[in-house]
């Protein structure tokens, strides 16, 4: 369950990651497909410029006097220009077409407008050498009458009298349609493959997030794993057993099934590590691991504490002792390692709470003892007695006392004699050994 709820989370994580990272790949798509728009949009304009650049020096310069238009246009001047805005007009090429002088007064227009308007800034900076461009439409100006008409490119650009020096400016209206048709034509395919590179783009991304999440989900799953089981065997390790232990004894303080620690040591395995090596003494642990994981209840638990050493925590069994002898004899079974038939004993002591303790470090220590009883009486299942505990705080500061004891010549000797009854001859002298302590007084041995 912990599993399942723990993929649901890194998976709703997983999708908010990739929706989030959808997010600046679609700013960066906006944002580019901005930027073309904006270089298509002057692309289109500096086109504009060069076909009224165009126009101004093959068409209309040509028909021109040398002379400043403030000084009005000859007769022939004006028909002129009306035949060439006529064709201009019926091929679409020209929209409208003006002449004005160097002080941006009109003297010529194709359709009557814009006399004696308001000279605008821009015919101005064109009268001075500057060709103005800008997209616009058709009678936008204060100056123009009528209701707005279609896109066009306007332009204000000097017109020279033999390429020397100027004689007016030229206001040309230029159809924004097909440039901008044009320009619509490259937008649309430049959007299609940045639509198509980009999608390719978080495709890929999202690839490589998919592949390190899921690196990352194996890994932290691993160490989930390592946390709380051993690599070897695959049984709960000392840290999980404590655990459950801990959550067992809380349940049986709280009315719940009595709870029993055993600590199970196999017998002589050093000796299979000694002759059949590391990798024959991991298989016989993980072959125990596994018989002793199928043959206890699904509430009870198995654990490798480390080494040959495992522990087993039994809830709510009447005989505890029955379950593991039961369990030593699976252990004692026949397994054949490398080809060799082998069955190896192990030794187990336990202890039941609440009448062996209550904590859980003190029901292990405790269930330790029993098993090394167990072990040197080579009694198999042994539960723990009060009486076998024969260490004790105050025991172990005496051992750390001892080399001072000796450097401080504190041992002494006893001489014990060995008579005979018959005649009460001495044959023979026990040599004792004694600790004149200066706190504790005299120890013996037994301490």
């Amino acid at each position: 369950m912990e599993k399942t709820r723990s993929a649901r989370g890194t998976g709703r994580l997983f999708v908010v990651h990739a929706a989030f990272s959808l997010l600046p790949v679609l700013v960066l798509g906006g944002a580019l497909a901005a930027s073309y728009r904006g270089e298509a949009r002057r692309r289109g304009v500096a086109e504009a410029r060069a076909q009224a650049t165009l126009f101004a020096q093959t068409a209309v310069e040509p028909l021109l006097a040398d002379h400043p238009l403030v000084e009005g246009l000859l007769p022939r001047e004006q028909a002129d220009l009306r035949r060439l805005v006529v064709r201009a007009v019926d091929t679409h090429t020209v929209l409208r077409m003006r002449l004005r002088d160097l002080a941006g007064e009109v003297v010529f227009s194709d359709d009557g407008s814009g006399f004696g308007g308001e000279v605008e800034e821009t015919v101005i900076d064109a009268a001075h050498g500057t060709t103005e461009v800008q997209v616009t439409r058709m009678n936008s100006d204060a100056n123009d009458k009528g209701s707005r008409g279609v896109s066009a490119v306007e332009v204000y650009m000097p017109l020279t009298g033999g390429g020397v020096h100027r004689t007016g400016v030229l206001e040309l209206y230029l159809p924004y349609g097909p440039i901008q048709a044009e320009v619509n034509r490259g937008l649309h395919h430049l959007s299609r493959d940045l639509a198509l590179g980009l999608g390719a783009l978080y495709v890929v991304l999202f690839l490589i997030s998919a592949s390190v999440s899921k690196g990352l989900r194996r890994e932290v799953a691993r160490n989930a794993f390592l946390a709380q089981y051993d690599t070897l065997t695959e049984l709960p390790n000392r840290t999980w057993f404590h655990q459950r232990a801990q959550t067992a004894l809380a349940a049986a303080a709280s009315g719940g099934p009595p709870v029993a620690i055993a600590i199970i040591d196999l017998d002589r395995f050093k000796q299979v590590n000694d002759t059949l090596g590391h990798h024959n003494g991991d298989l016989l642990l993980t072959e125990i691991a596994g018989r002793l994981a199928r043959n206890v209840c699904p509430s009870d638990t198995v654990a490798r504490l480390g080494g040959d050493e495992f522990g087993v925590m039994l809830c709510g069994n009447d005989d505890v002792a029955a379950v593991l002898a039961q369990l030593r004899a699976t252990i004692y079974a026949e397994v054949e390692v490398s080809g060799l038939p082998l069955s190896i004993e192990a030794s187990i002591g336990y202890a039941v709470a609440p009448e062996d303790g209550v904590d859980v470090d003190e029901l292990m220590q405790r269930a330790d003892v029993a098993m090394y009883v167990a072990k040197a009486q080579h009694h198999g299942v042994v539960r723990y007695d009060r009486e076998q505990d024969q260490y004790e705080a105050a025991d172990l500061a005496l051992v750390a006392e001892l080399n001072h004891a000796i450097a401080a010549d504190q041992l002494v000797l006893h001489y014990q004699p060995k008579a005979t009854l018959s005649d009460g001859r001495t044959e023979a002298i026990e040599t004792l050994v004694r600790w004149q302590h200066p706190v504790h007084g005299l120890l013996y041995p037994d301490r």
